[in-house]
């Protein structure tokens, strides 16, 4: 969900959160790992289209966006969308990139196989991105039972 849930005030005993700012106090968070987002496209889509070697590029292409997505930031760069799809399935936006529908920039962790098998080709690899991280959060007043501590370990071995 891109819904930021309040694990205090919510019936959610603990969340998976990506994000790049430092937890709250009144939380523990265990790094699972970091990533970042990269552009990618189908080797269809890149043929079909105008040539795409720096940030500003992406203006002039197809963008495959999350719903509340008007733009993209490239370091300290701001680079204003054509969007033809915008969703908040990164499932989807994955399977359209995939049928050439444009470029999507996505986790990188999630696009591994479709790079790996030639499906998606990562884009503008050379600029730099700020990296991400994934936690997993509870509150610090949970309290720490056998179950919670064996699905903590359980997910930081997975992870690992």
């Amino acid at each position: 969900s891109y819904q930021r849930y309040n694990l205090t005030e919510s019936h959610y005993d603990m969340a998976f959160r990506a994000t790049s700012q430092p937890p709250p106090d009144n939380m523990i968070a265990k790094k699972l790992f970091n990533y970042q987002h990269q552009l990618v496209a189908s080797p269809d889509y890149l043929n079909s289209s105008v040539a795409l070697k720096t940030p500003n590029d992406i203006s002039r292409h197809v963008c495959l966006t999350a719903e509340q997505t008007k733009d993209w930031t490239w370091g300290e760069q701001t680079i204003s969308l054509k969007r033809k799809v915008a969703c908040n399935s990164n499932l989807a936006l994955k399977q359209l990139a995939v049928s050439g529908a444009g470029i999507a920039k996505l986790p990188s962790f999630y696009m591994k196989d479709e790079i790996n098998n030639g499906s998606l080709i990562s884009l503008l690899e050379n600029c730099n991105q700020h990296q991400t991280s994934m936690l997993l959060l509870y509150p610090t007043a949970t309290r720490e039972t056998n179950r919670l501590r064996q699905f903590t370990t359980f997910i930081s071995t997975f992870f690992d």
